[in-house]
Formats: C-alpha cells, sequence, structure tokens
C-alpha cells in the first residue's frame, strides 16, 4: 500500500496544504511557499498551487469574490471543453472558490442555470458527474460528490494553459 502525505501550515488567515504521495516534494514546495510568502507578503490572496504531471510547480490566483459567471467567462467559455469538463470547472468552483462543503448534482445542475447554459434543462447530470467519476476526477460519498486530487490537478493545469 503506498503512503500519502498531507501537510498543512496556517500563518493567520493565510492556510498552505500540500499533499502527495512523495514527501520529498511536500518538503520541498514547504520551503519554497514559505519562503515566496515570506519575502512578498503583499501578493498574499486566495491561491491554488498545484503541480503538474511533469512535476512543474503551478500557481493560479483566483480572487474569492468572483462570481460564477465572472469564473466561467475568464476560465471556462473561451475554450472548447466537453460538457463533462465544463461541469467539473463549475464544481471546482462551487468547491474551491465558493467553499461549498456538500455538493449534490442539483448543485451542478443549478450553476449550468446560473451561467445561462444551453439546454443545460435537457441534460442529464447524473451521467455527466459519473463520467467523470470513472475518469478518476469525482468521488461519491452518499448524495454527494468531491472533487479528487486527480480532478483538482486537471483543473489547475488546463487553468495555468491560458
Amino acid at each position: 500500500m503506498e503512503s500519502f502525505y498531507r501537510m498543512k501550515i496556517t500563518m493567520g488567515r493565510v492556510m498552505i496544504e500540500l499533499e502527495s504521495h512523495d514527501m520529498g516534494w511536500i518538503n520541498e514546495k514547504e520551503k519554497s511557499l514559505l519562503a515566496d510568502l515570506l519575502s512578498h507578503p503583499e501578493a498574499i490572496s486566495k491561491s491554488e498551487i498545484a503541480a503538474d504531471s511533469r512535476g512543474q510547480e503551478t500557481k493560479l490566483q483566483i480572487g474569492a469574490e468572483a462570481t460564477i459567471n465572472e469564473y466561467y467567462r475568464k476560465h471556462v467559455a473561451n475554450k472548447s471543453l466537453s460538457r463533462p469538463d465544463i461541469a467539473l470547472m463549475l464544481f471546482y468552483y462551487l468547491e474551491k472558490i465558493r467553499g461549498q462543503a456538500e455538493i449534490a448534482t442539483t448543485d451542478i445542475k443549478a450553476a449550468f442555470k446560473e451561467i445561462a447554459f444551453p439546454r443545460y434543462d435537457k441534460m442529464n447530470f447524473t451521467d455527466t458527474l459519473n463520467s467523470l467519476k470513472n475518469r478518476g476526477f469525482l468521488n461519491k460519498d452518499g448524495k454527494t460528490w468531491k472533487l479528487t486530487l486527480t480532478g483538482i490537478d486537471y483543473i489547475l493545469t488546463s487553468m495555468s494553459q491560458e
């Protein structure tokens, strides 16, 4: 069984959370991030940090005050994405930016409605979310869904390519 490491560091309102199967990577990133935070305190905002599949650090600044429509226009609308990928991006917004702890299928449908996605009412959201589960991007816990590390990495990597 492979080990999984998680480290959380909290400094006032700032929290850094690192997760990986490689403890060396976590220690290296911890030192790097703390040095960045201490040398540039004015840059502290809601930030998502991940490593892409090549091990390159990806840093994204995403304003916590962004509405779902602003987020959609900035990160989703200008790309040629499948409906499941759009659902995953909206899921990320709900869970990580809006801070919604439990996300049900109806929440994703409401997000599609809020961005005025064409023919959202004809979509089968259960199938859409199950396809994301099959790709390893979501996990289902009863009637709610959660992003996986793979899903977060996929989203952050695709956002960093903008």
